[in-house]
């Protein structure tokens, strides 16, 4: 049974009038209210979109029929349906019989707008002529600009596409302009399209244009952009605005635009100072610019910082790119060759040498700041929430290679100067493992026996990478070698194998490997020497946290659950029956760890070397297989341990 939608939109046209001879039907349809009430679709509408003209006539011609009130229907109104069908002549048609063309305040795009985004600009003409694109909120007509460009494709445009797109600005062409609709012109990076938008229409004075020139800077080819500029200042665009972090000086230069740009403006009436631009310079030749102009090489700004501090602090990649907008080592060359001040020095205590050695991680920029009288200041730094004074020294020998150590002490870096730990800069080489700066080092002065404030020496800090990993075997040869190397020069410096412990036992670094510990036995390590052991992070947000162990250097070694160095020590002298603090013996503390990071085999090995010497006793064995039978040769969870004596 057909409805009278149906029929509409099927154009059955005597189907329709046989329908409409229901008065109460008839009523409905003339004055919309119960299609409205009930949110559902005048009958109008599938017959405008499927263009039967012969319906929208019959309907359109019946007597008292309130179009302006089903046009405000909630789905598709009739206008709408026109639209879509892309049918001018049926718009005209409506627009005769009464049907308003101004927008509905609940509909997200208003029908010119809809028009436009379908393509058809007939019909967003006939809307606008009929009063259409009065009342419309700017950022409508900018979001219609957005989805066109989108749509139609910003790099792959036809010819077509571009005379759609430049139909559209013409039709905007005598309405109000807002910023929002210049700036979704200039997102699109047509010079063309905002060249016809600003036709003849120098009023863009005011504060609501005072930040245009930011978007066209932002997103205009740098080929095109003095043309934008100058077009938008003509048309009365604010040049200098106010209340934003960069005015438009700083932003040109920030942005990489052409020297050309930044002459303009600095040649434009009410340019602010260059001084505060010329922090943001890329290259040299705007550096150049913005000196000549005036600006000041030392000026510092509300954080204290000079344009020589905020260009050091640059990030890391930016001083990697040598290109014609971005260069800048050049930058860094023009600013010292005008008399950058190389040694200033911040209420922070912050330096150029500092920044340079933290930030760049470049040698030509440090011997350059030295060949610029750049010197030594106890500067310190910022590094994520916490603040941690440190000296460059010490900075340098953590991150950098030998030859920078040598500038920066060749400026009057102290090299035992320590930082916020009480860590010197031979504390921090050897944290790095880095031989070549150690032997430097202790070369030029460094002191051997310092400790730092959690009680380790330099020593202690050679074992800082190894300090989360539980045995040899997962550790790199190469790691090993550099570990014990380092251990040997600091050794034979006459570094202290012994830091300050928790009790009244010495801190012992520890151990990686068997010639590793041949080292400390051939200075004087006696190996049943009970000790204190360093198992703190070396996190330095983590200062006030201990860790330490104490017990016999057998006892850390089985901690490891190093097989070889279990053999070693024992054949060093270790004794088996000397207990540690809390009265437990070598087997009873291997077994209190597990050796969860070993394989089932090196477990089996570990304790069969464990039996071999008297620790793990035959009684012990029968105890393990009655508790765990399919691992009778592990160590079980046994209760009471019975132990002799290892000769």
């Amino acid at each position: 049974m057909y409805t009278l939608c149906s029929a509409s939109k099927r154009g059955h046209l005597a189907l329709v009038d046989e329908l409409l001879q229901n008065k109460e039907l008839l009523e409905k349809v003339v004055t919309g209210r119960g299609y409205i009430e009930e949110d559902c679709e005048h009958p109008l509408t599938p017959a405008i979109r499927q263009g039967n003209i012969a319906v929208i006539r019959r309907y359109l011609d019946l007597p008292g029929i309130d179009l302006v009130h089903i046009n405000r229907a909630k789905g598709v109104t009739p206008i709408e349906g026109a639209i879509y069908h892309r049918d001018t002549d049926i718009v005209n048609m409506l627009l005769a019989r009464g049907v308003p063309a101004f927008p509905d305040e609940r509909k997200h795009f208003p029908p010119i707008i809809l028009a436009l985004l379908y393509g058809s600009i007939a019909t967003a003409k006939a809307l606008k002529e009929a009063g259409g694109g009065e009342g419309i909120p700017p950022h409508k007509w900018a979001e219609m600009l957005g989805c066109l460009y989108e749509r139609l494709g910003i790099y792959r445009q036809t010819r077509d596409k571009l005379n759609r797109l430049e139909d559209v600005i013409l039709l905007l062409q005598d309405m109000p302009l807002s910023s929002d609709i210049i700036k979704a012109v200039l997102h699109s990076k047509k010079v063309a399209h905002l060249t016809l938008l600003l036709q003849n229409r120098p009023n863009l004075a005011g504060d609501e244009f005072q930040f245009i020139l930011h978007t066209a800077i932002d997103h205009i080819p740098k080929g095109s952009l003095l043309q934008v500029c100058q077009l938008l200042v003509d048309c009365g665009a604010p040049l200098f605005g106010v209340g934003r972090d960069k005015n438009i000086l700083q932003f040109a230069v920030c942005s990489k635009t052409p020297t050309i740009l930044v002459n303009y403006l600095l040649g434009c009436c009410g340019c602010p100072s260059p001084s505060t631009a010329l922090a943001y310079a890329s290259n040299a030749d705007v550096a150049k610019c913005l000196i000549n102009a005036g600006a000041e090489i030392d000026h510092v700004d509300e954080d204290g910082d000079t344009p020589l501090l905020k260009l050091l602090q640059r990030p890391f990649y930016e001083w990697k790119e040598r290109s014609a907008s971005v260069n800048l080592m050049d930058t860094l060359r023009e600013f010292l060759a005008h008399g950058g001040n190389a040694s200033y020095q911040t209420t922070r205590g912050t330096t150029p040498l500092s920044v340079a050695t933290k930030n760049i991680l470049d040698l030509e920029v440090i011997r350059l700041l030295a060949k610029y009288g750049a010197k030594f200041h106890p500067g310190g730094f910022e590094s994520g929430i916490y603040y941690y004074p440190q000296t460059v020294m010490q900075t340098v020998t953590r991150d950098y290679p030998l030859e920078v150590a040598k500038v920066l002490l060749q400026v009057g870096a102290p090299v035992n100067l320590q930082d916020a730990q009480g860590r010197t800069a031979l504390w921090h080489a050897a944290r790095q493992m880095d031989t070549e700066v150690l032997e430097y080092l202790l070369e030029n002065g460094a002191e051997v026996q310092s400790h730092e404030d959690c009680g380790r020496t330099a020593l202690h800090a050679t074992l800082g990478y190894v300090r989360h990993i539980h045995s040899e075997s997962t550790l790199k040869a190469e790691i090993v070698a550099r570990i014990t190397e380092c251990t040997r020069i600091l050794l034979e410096s006459g570094t202290s194998m012994w830091g300050i412990g928790q009790s009244s036992r010495r801190l012992w670094p520890g151990v990686v490997s068997i010639a590793h510990l041949q080292l400390y036995i051939d200075h004087g390590l006696d190996v049943n020497e009970e000790v204190e052991w360093d198992n703190r992070s070396y996190n330095p947000s983590e200062a006030s946290r201990r860790f330490n162990s104490n017990g016999t250097i057998l006892n850390y070694i089985i901690r490891k659950g190093d097989i070889d160095l279990v053999k070693y020590v024992l054949s060093a002298g270790a004794r088996v029956d000397v207990l540690d603090d809390a009265g437990k013996s070598p087997w009873q503390f291997a077994r209190e760890y597990n050796f969860e990071h070993l394989t089932y085999i090196q477990r089996a090995e570990f304790y069969d070397e464990l039996r071999t010497t008297g620790i793990y006793t035959e009684a012990a064995a029968e105890e393990e297989a009655r508790s765990r039978p399919e691992a009778s040769s592990l160590a079980g969870w046994l209760i009471d341990l019975e132990f002799t004596s290892y000769e």
